[in-house]
C-alpha cells in the first residue's frame, strides 16, 4: 500500500512554489501529523496530500500518527500514546509536536490530559478541530439510532480500510455539542504543553459541494463554518486565525491538502511549512 502511495505522489508533485529552504522546518522535536475521522494513513489517497514530504524537504522529522478511521477518542488516544513512545525511543527525542486535523485534535487532547503524556508533548496544533462540537453531528445522531444500518455500513467500510474494531456510532456521537461540553469539562489542558489552533471557512456551499448540506446546517445553528466545524468551535488555546483563501473559501477537507495542493490561491503545503517554521522559531 505504501509503495503504491509513493508511486502516485511521485507522479503528482506539489504545484506552485515547491521550494522550502533547507533546514527551515527542522524543529527541535519530531512532528506527528494526525488525521481526522474517516481517514487512515495507509490509504492510497493520503489524508495529508503532499504535506509530509514537503515538510521533510525543509528538514522536518515527520511521522504519521496511524490512528483509526472510525475509533473513539479513547481508543485512538491509546494508539497515539504507543506511537509517540515508539518514536521517542527510535529518535532519542524527549518530546514531539502534534499537528492534528479535526477529530485528531480531540484524540490528542484526551491522550495528553488523561494518559499522562503531558511531559512528552511539546505542542499541539489543532486544525479545524470541533472543540465545541458540531451541529451537523447533533443532527446526524438525532436521525440515526445506535443500531442503524448506516453505522453498520460505516463500520464495515472501516474494517475494509484497516480498522480492527470501528465504532462509528461512538465516534460520531463524540462530536456533538453536548458531548463536547462534557469532554471539555473533564479533559483539561496540561501545563507546559503549548496549545494553538487554526481553522478555515467556506464562503458559500459552492466552495466544496461535498459539504453542501452540512455547511447549511451548521450555518443555521452556529454561523460561519468550513462545512463540518464552525469558526467558533475550532478555537482552542492560542487561536491563530481562519484560513479562507482569496475569494472562494477553504473547506474542512481542502485544508488538509488531500484534494489539491493549491486551494483558493493558497499553497496548502507551504501554509503548513509556515506553521512548522513558527514552531521552530518558538523553540519547539
Amino acid at each position: 500500500m505504501f509503495s503504491l502511495l509513493k508511486y502516485f505522489k511521485e507522479w503528482f508533485p506539489v504545484h506552485g512554489s515547491n521550494v522550502t529552504p533547507a533546514d527551515s522546518c527542522n524543529t527541535q522535536y519530531p512532528i506527528i501529523l494526525l488525521h481526522g475521522i474517516g481517514f487512515r494513513d495507509d490509504m492510497i489517497i493520503s489524508s495529508w496530500g503532499h504535506i509530509p514530504e514537503f515538510l521533510r524537504k525543509g528538514g522536518a522529522n515527520v511521522y504519521l500518527g496511524e490512528l483509526g478511521a472510525w475509533n473513539s477518542s479513547i481508543e485512538n488516544a491509546e494508539v497515539l500514546k504507543q506511537r509517540i513512545e515508539g518514536i521517542l525511543t527510535s529518535t532519542g527525542a524527549k518530546k514531539v509536536n502534534l499537528i492534528a486535523h479535526s477529530k485528531g485534535g480531540l484524540d490528542s487532547r484526551y491522550m495528553i490530559s488523561k494518559l499522562g503524556m503531558g511531559e512528552k508533548v511539546a505542542s499541539l496544533t489543532t486544525i479545524s478541530t470541533p472543540h465545541r462540537g458540531s451541529a451537523f453531528a447533533d443532527v446526524a445522531t438525532r436521525l440515526l439510532p445506535d443500531d442503524d444500518w448506516a453505522y453498520k455500513a460505516i463500520d464495515t467500510l472501516g474494517k475494509f480500510m484497516g480498522d480492527k474494531d470501528p465504532e462509528s456510532n461512538i465516534a460520531i456521537k463524540e462530536l456533538t455539542r453536548e458531548s463536547m461540553k462534557k469532554f471539555n469539562a473533564d479533559v483539561k489542558d496540561v501545563e507546559g504543553v503549548y496549545y494553538q489552533s487554526y481553522g478555515s471557512r467556506m464562503l458559500s456551499p459552492a466552495n466544496d459541494p461535498i459539504f453542501l448540506i452540512s455547511y447549511e446546517v451548521i450555518k443555521k445553528y452556529e454561523g460561519e463554518n468550513d462545512g463540518m466545524v464552525s469558526v467558533d468551535s475550532c478555537q482552542w488555546g492560542n487561536f491563530r486565525g481562519i484560513l479562507e483563501g482569496h475569494g472562494n473559501g477553504i473547506s474542512h477537507l481542502q485544508i488538509t491538502g488531500a484534494v489539491s495542493d493549491v486551494v483558493s490561491g493558497i499553497n496548502i503545503p507551504m501554509w503548513y511549512a509556515g506553521i512548522v517554521q513558527d514552531l521552530k522559531a518558538q523553540g519547539y
